[in-house]
């Protein structure tokens, strides 16, 4: 109703409503832009925290080639980057919940968001530890580099 009354009191004053539209956007960017930021900068920073890691230990396996484990993550990774995530959301808030796991909405954000990102990132950093080529694994061999696996290397001795 307030909405209402200031646009027609806008409108009577000979306001445009571009200007009412302008005024109406500053009065309420403190009310419902800072309470949002504080929690969505949390949830972006924590899901994509636990999404690179759920992305490194998939894009990892999928490299090392373990039969089951490649499989199970293999449709881990095909399920996720196959659903909207609007779904995915929608199935952990609301379907989780008809089979006795109630989750709270933060949370379930979490939950749904990690396990995109991890989905999605898994299979850029798959495709980055696929493309060092075999004669730069050789070279990094002879430099006393110890593969971890197929692009993470470490020092293995240093010596002067």
């Amino acid at each position: 109703m307030e909405f209402a009354a200031t646009t027609y009191s806008a409108w009577k004053n000979g306001e445009s409503m571009d200007e009412r539209l302008w005024g109406i956007v500053v009065d309420s960017f403190g009310k419902l832009l800072i309470p949002g930021l504080t929690v969505t900068i949390p949830l972006t920073l924590i899901s994509f925290a636990i999404g690179l890691v759920l992305a490194i230990v998939v894009a990892l396996v999928r490299v090392a080639k373990v039969p089951v484990a490649q499989r199970i993550v293999q449709c881990y990774v095909w399920v996720f980057r196959g659903t909207p995530l609007l779904v995915q959301l929608f199935v952990i808030f609301f379907g989780l919940p008809s089979v006795g796991i109630v989750v709270p909405a933060f949370p379930s954000a979490v939950i749904a968001f990690s396990l995109n990102v991890g989905a999605y990132a898994s299979e850029t950093l798959r495709g980055a530890i696929l493309a060092v080529p075999k004669g730069q694994i050789v070279a990094g061999r002879n430099a006393r580099l110890c593969m971890v696996t197929h692009g993470y290397a470490m020092k293995t001795e240093y010596r002067h």
